[in-house]
C-alpha cells in the first residue's frame, strides 16, 4: 500500500529596511553565516503495522528519528554582524515599540528578540538592561542539537486530535508504540502523525544598519518555525460494506435489486452488523412545471445479517434531460453497530437510461425474395447518453410488423431479447401478398412510459414479375473520368453508370448530377455547389456528362455529385472527386549528370502554371537563389559550380514555383557522372589474425572517365561487418597507396567479412579471427610442446651415450679374459652400466626402472644401426597407451609429438598437425 507522507510548516515572513547612516562603535566589520537549516527531527515514517484498523484492534506506529532539535537560528542577511555564532536568541520579554520602515510601511509594536550572544557582553540591548542582568543568557538553550523526545497522535478527517503517546525518548534512532485503538474510537479516515516536542525557529536581523549604542535598532524578527511533523494515512473502520446489483444502468419505472456484504476489516469474514439502513437520492422531472425536484427517500431493509439484499421501484419520472449530473441514482446504505454509535457507510451509484433498440439484418435498402428465408436480427440495450454508458437488456419483449402499400401485417406477435440483448429469427414471406419496398419494424412497450417505441428499415420484396420486367432490384451507380485527368480551366468528360443488383444496366433513368468544389483556408473547409444538370440513362444505362473545371483553384479540390432515381422508387447517389492534373516541372543541368567543380547550367520549365512564375530553388550542396519568367513559355536558367566535396551518388535540386494562380514545388536528383573505377586491392597478409591486430590494406586504383584522369579526394570506409561500431574512414588523394585497420579487441575466434569502399566502389573479404584469449592458449600450448621436444631429445641422446659405452665395455673384456671369467666380467660390466644409466636418469623411479628393463633385455647392435626408438617414434604410441583427457579428448606425448583420440574411445592414435 502507498504511504503518503506530509510535512507541515508555518513560515512568517518580515523583512524590515530602514535607511540610515550611523557610525559603527566600536568600530569592527563584521560578517555573518547567512545560511539557514532546518533540520526535520522524524527522518522516516511513521510506519504502520497495518493500513487499516478496526476498534479495539492495536496498531504498531514506528518512525526513524534524529534525537534532535536544530533550536533557534538568526541570520543577518545585510552582513551587519560578525564573528559571533547564529544560535540561540534572547527574548526580551517587552514590545519593542520604535517605528521600523518596512518595504509597507511603518511597523509598530513586534517583540523585542535579540541575538544570544549580545546577552551579558557590556551593551543594554534590552530596555532597562535585562540582558545585561548576570546569569541572563544562562536562561536560554543555545545549544545547535538539542536532545529531544517527540509525540505520536492521530487527526481524523473532521479534525478532532487523539493524543497516542507523548515525550517519547528514540532507541537506535527508532520510536515505536502500539495504539490500543479503543472501542469506541470514531470509524473514519484519520492521519497519524509524528513529530518533536521541540521545534525550529529561524530569525533575522530586521534592519539593514544598527549600532551598538542605540537598543531601537537592536532587534530580530521571526523568519520561520518549522515543526517537522511527518503524517500518514490510516483508515479506521468497524465493518467493510460492499454493495453490487446486476445492472448500472436503469430504467424509470423499474425494479432495482442492491446485494450487500458486511466483513471484517482486518480478517476479511463475515460480520454481523446491528442493522442495516438504506436511502436513495435521485432527481425527478416536474411534469407542469418542467423543473428539477431533488428526491430522497428512506428504504426499509429488514436485515441485521452479514450477507442481505433490498429492492425497491424507480418512479416513471426520473430526470432525463440534458444535464448529465441529475441522470445519477445513489443509494446510500449504512452498516451500524448496535452497541456504539459507529457505522460504516458506502454508496452505490445508478445511471438513468433509455431503451434503444436497432435493426442489424436485413440492412437498409436489402434486396429480399419473397419465396426464400431470409435472417432477422436486432439488439436491444440501455443507453446512458449522459455518460455514454451502455449495458444490453434481457426479457424484454418485442414484436416485428411488414409494411407495403398502406398495408401492415404482424410478422411476428412476441420476441424476446436474450441475456445479451439480442434478437433473432428467420423470416418468411411467401405467404404474404406483398412486393416492392416495404418497411420492417421492430416495436416495444417503453417501461418508463408505457408508450410504444419503434425503430424501422427500408427493404425491396421482390418476386418473378419484378424479375420477368427487369426492374425493381436496386440501383447502384458508378462513375470513371474519360481520358486523362484535366488541368484547371479544361473540360472533362465523365461516364455514369447505372446498374441493378444484378449487374444488370437499367436504362431511362433520370440521373442528376453537380459540380461541388471544396475550397480550404485557415477558416476551416467551404463547399460551394455549380453546374447542376440532368440527364437519361442509354441503353446501356450509361450517360456521357461534360463539366468545365474553374481556373483558380489554388488548392481547392472538384467532386462529381450524382444522384440517380430507380422507377421502382429506388435511388442512390455517389460523391465523385475529379483528380486535377498537377501543373508540370522540370528541371535539368546542362551537363546531364552533375560533375563535381564543374561549371553547371540549371534550367527551369514549367506548364500549367497560368501568368508569370517565379522559381524559388536550393541545392543539397547550399546555393540558392530565385528568378521570375513572365509564363511557362520561357525558360529560366541559373549557373552555379558544384563543390568538389560533394561526392555522393545523387546531387538534388528542389524548386518552387509560384504563380498568380498556383504554387508547385518539386525535388529532383541527379546522378553522380559514370565514372568506371577498378580497384586492385591486397586486403590482408593470409593466416589467422588476432583481436586487436592492425592490418594494413594496399590498394591500386584506376578511374576511367571523360578525361581519364581520377578525381581526388575520394572517400574511403573499412568495417567489419556485424561491427558497426568499428568504422575506419578517410580520404585518399593518391591512386596507391596503403590504409590501415584495427580489429576489434572483442572479436571472438572465428570468421568475419570485412568491406572496403572507395568511392562507390565496395569489395569485401573474409578473414579468420583469433579471439586474443585463444591465442594465449595457442602460445602456451607451442611453448610447452617445444619443452617436451626438447626434453625427449635429451633423453635420446643420453641412451645412446649409455649404449655405446656398454657396447665399448663388452668388446674389452672379451679380448683381455678367457671364457668364464670373460662372461662374468661381462654380466658386471652391464649391471655396472646399468646402475649409471639409472643414475644419470635422475632416478625418476618407474621411468627408469623401465629404461633398465629395455637396455638388460635390448639385443646387442652395432652402433651404425638405427635404435629401436625410431621405430617407435614412427608408429605412434601403442593403443592401449592412457593419455590425459581435455575437452572431450584423450592426449599423449610421444617423443615429442602430440597425439589424440575420442575420450574414453580406446581407438587408435592420430597424431596432432597444427
Amino acid at each position: 500500500m502507498l504511504r503518503k507522507t506530509s510535512v507541515v510548516s508555518v513560515s512568517v515572513f518580515l523583512i524590515f529596511t530602514v535607511f540610515m547612516t550611523i557610525d559603527f562603535s566600536p568600530s569592527t566589520e563584521y560578517e555573518l553565516n547567512n545560511d539557514l537549516e532546518v533540520k526535520y527531527t522524524v527522518s522516516d515514517g511513521p510506519v504502520l503495522s497495518s493500513p487499516d484498523g478496526i476498534p479495539g484492534y492495536p496498531v504498531t506506529i514506528t518512525a526513524e528519528v534524529t534525537g534532535f532539535s536544530a533550536g533557534d537560528m538568526w541570520s543577518d542577511p545585510y552582513n551587519t554582524f560578525g564573528n559571533t555564532t547564529n544560535y540561540g536568541v534572547f527574548d526580551c520579554d517587552e514590545v519593542y515599540s520604535y517605528q521600523l520602515l518596512t518595504s509597507q510601511g511603518w511597523l509598530y509594536d513586534t517583540d523585542h528578540v535579540i541575538p544570544l550572544d549580545w546577552v551579558e557582553n557590556g551593551y543594554d540591548d534590552c530596555y532597562g538592561g535585562s540582558d545585561e542582568v548576570p546569569g541572563a543568557a544562562s536562561t536560554v538553550v543555545s545549544s545547535s542539537s538539542q536532545s529531544t523526545s517527540y509525540r505520536v497522535w492521530a487527526v481524523s478527517a473532521t479534525g478532532d486530535e487523539y493524543l497516542i503517546r507523548g515525550n517519547i525518548s528514540p532507541v537506535g534512532g527508532e520510536i515505536s508504540v502500539k495504539w490500543d485503538v479503543d472501542l469506541l474510537q470514531p470509524t473514519g479516515d484519520y492521519q497519524i502523525c509524528v513529530d518533536s516536542i521541540i521545534t525550529s525557529t529561524n530569525w533575522e536581523m530586521g534592519v539593514s544598519y544598527t549600532s551598538y549604542y542605540s537598543s531601537y535598532y537592536r532587534n530580530l524578527v521571526l523568519s520561520s518555525s518549522s515543526s517537522g511533523d511527518s503524517c500518514t494515512d490510516f483508515e479506521l473502520n468497524l465493518y467493510d460494506l460492499s454493495l453490487s446489483s446486476e445492472h448500472k444502468l436503469v430504467i424509470p419505472g423499474s425494479t432495482v435489486i442492491i446485494s450487500g456484504f458486511v466483513s471484517n476489516p482486518i480478517t476479511g469474514g463475515p460480520s454481523n452488523p446491528g442493522s442495516i439502513d438504506a436511502n436513495l437520492r435521485y432527481y425527478t422531472e416536474d411534469s407542469e412545471t418542467g423543473g428539477i425536484v431533488s428526491q430522497i427517500k428512506e428504504i426499509y431493509v429488514s436485515s441485521d445479517e452479514a450477507m442481505f439484499e433490498f429492492g425497491f421501484l424507480l418512479p416513471s419520472n426520473l430526470y432525463q434531460g440534458a444535464i448529465s449530473n441529475y441522470w445519477i441514482i445513489q443509494v446510500d446504505v449504512w452498516a451500524n453497530s448496535s452497541t456504539t454509535s459507529q457505522f460504516e457507510m458506502e454508496t452505490y451509484t445508478l445511471y438513468t437510461s433509455n431503451l434503444v433498440a436497432t435493426i442489424i439484418s436485413p440492412p437498409i435498402n436489402e434486396l429480399v425474395y419473397r419465396d426464400e428465408p431470409f435472417v432477422f436480427q436486432a439488439e436491444a440495450i440501455l443507453l446512458s447518453n449522459a455518460y455514454w454508458n451502455w449495458e444490453p437488456i434481457s426479457g424484454h419483449d418485442f414484436s416485428l410488423k411488414i409494411n407495403s402499400g398502406g398495408q401492415t401485417t404482424v410478422l411476428i406477435p412476441q420476441m424476446t431479447s436474450d441475456r445479451s440483448g439480442n434478437l433473432l429469427t428467420i423470416i418468411n414471406l411467401s405467404t404474404i401478398d406483398i412486393s416492392g419496398v416495404a418497411t420492417l419494424t421492430l416495436v416495444w412497450i417503453n417501461p418508463s412510459t408505457m408508450d410504444t417505441d419503434n425503430v424501422q428499415t427500408m427493404i425491396f420484396v421482390a418476386d418473378n414479375a419484378y424479375v420477368a420486367n427487369n426492374i425493381g432490384k436496386g440501383l447502384n451507380l458508378e462513375a470513371e473520368i474519360i481520358g486523362d485527368s484535366p488541368h484547371e480551366g479544361e473540360d472533362v468528360q465523365v461516364k455514369i453508370t447505372a446498374k441493378d443488383d444484378w449487374g444488370n444496366p437499367i436504362p431511362s433513368i433520370y440521373i442528376q448530377h453537380t459540380v461541388k468544389i471544396n475550397i480550404y483556408s485557415i477558416y476551416g473547409a467551404s463547399q460551394m455547389s455549380e453546374q447542376f444538370e440532368y440527364s437519361l440513362t442509354n441503353a446501356n444505362g450509361e450517360v456521357i456528362i461534360t463539366k468545365s473545371i474553374p481556373a483558380g483553384l489554388n488548392g481547392a479540390t472538384v467532386y462529381l455529385y450524382v444522384i440517380g432515381y430507380n422507377e421502382t422508387g429506388y435511388l442512390d447517389s455517389l460523391s465523385f472527386e475529379i483528380p486535377l492534373a498537377e501543373p508540370e516541372l522540370e528541371i535539368t543541368l546542362s551537363t546531364g549528370d552533375y560533375h563535381p567543380g564543374d561549371l553547371t547550367t540549371i534550367i527551369f520549365s514549367c506548364r500549367y502554371l497560368q501568368g508569370e512564375v517565379t522559381y524559388f530553388w536550393s541545392t543539397i550542396s547550399g546555393e540558392s537563389g530565385y528568378l521570375s519568367t513572365s509564363d511557362c513559355d520561357s525558360m529560366a536558367e541559373v549557373e552555379i559550380i558544384i563543390p568538389l566535396s560533394q561526392d555522393s551518388a545523387y546531387y538534388s535540386v528542389m524548386v518552387t514555383a509560384v504563380s498568380n494562380q498556383n504554387i508547385v514545388s518539386v525535388t529532383a536528383h541527379f546522378l553522380l557522372a559514370e565514372e568506371n573505377l577498378e580497384m586492385d586491392i591486397v586486403l590482408f597478409s593470409p593466416g589467422v589474425h588476432v583481436a586487436g591486430e592492425n592490418l594494413t590494406i594496399e590498394y591500386n586504383i584506376s578511374i576511367e572517365n571523360e578525361d581519364g584522369s581520377p578525381i581526388f579526394p575520394l572517400s574511403w570506409e573499412t568495417s567489419i561487418i556485424g561491427y558497426p561500431d568499428n568504422n575506419t574512414h578517410g580520404e585518399l588523394n593518391s591512386s596507391v597507396g596503403t590504409l590501415n585497420m584495427t580489429l576489434p579487441d572483442s572479436l571472438k575466434s572465428g570468421s568475419y567479412i570485412v568491406n572496403l569502399r572507395i568511392g562507390d566502389t565496395i569489395s569485401y573479404t573474409i578473414i579468420d579471427v583469433l579471439s586474443k584469449e585463444d591465442e594465449q592458449y595457442r602460445q602456451e600450448d607451442e611453448q610447452r610442446r617445444e619443452d617436451d621436444r626438447q626434453e625427449d631429445e635429451q633423453r635420446i641422446e643420453d641412451d645412446i651415450v649409455i649404449q655405446e659405452e656398454l657396447e665399448s665395455s663388452i668388446g674389452y673384456q672379451i679380448s683381455d679374459q678367457s671364457g668364464i671369467i670373460a662372461i662374468s666380467a661381462l654380466l658386471m660390466a652391464i649391471i655396472s652400466l646399468t646402475i649409471a644409466a639409472i643414475s644419470r636418469s635422475g632416478g625418476k623411479g618407474e621411468e627408469s626402472n623401465l629404461k633398465a628393463e629395455k637396455l638388460f633385455n635390448a639385443p646387442l647392435t652395432n652402433k651404425n644401426n638405427a635404435p629401436e626408438y625410431f621405430g617407435q617414434l614412427e608408429s605412434g604410441p601403442p593403443q592401449n597407451a592412457v593419455g590425459t583427457l581435455q575437452d572431450g579428448f584423450e592426449w599423449f606425448d610421444h617423443y615429442g609429438k602430440q597425439y589424440y583420440r575420442p575420450a574414453y574411445s580406446n581407438d587408435a592414435w592420430a597424431l596432432y598437425q597444427p
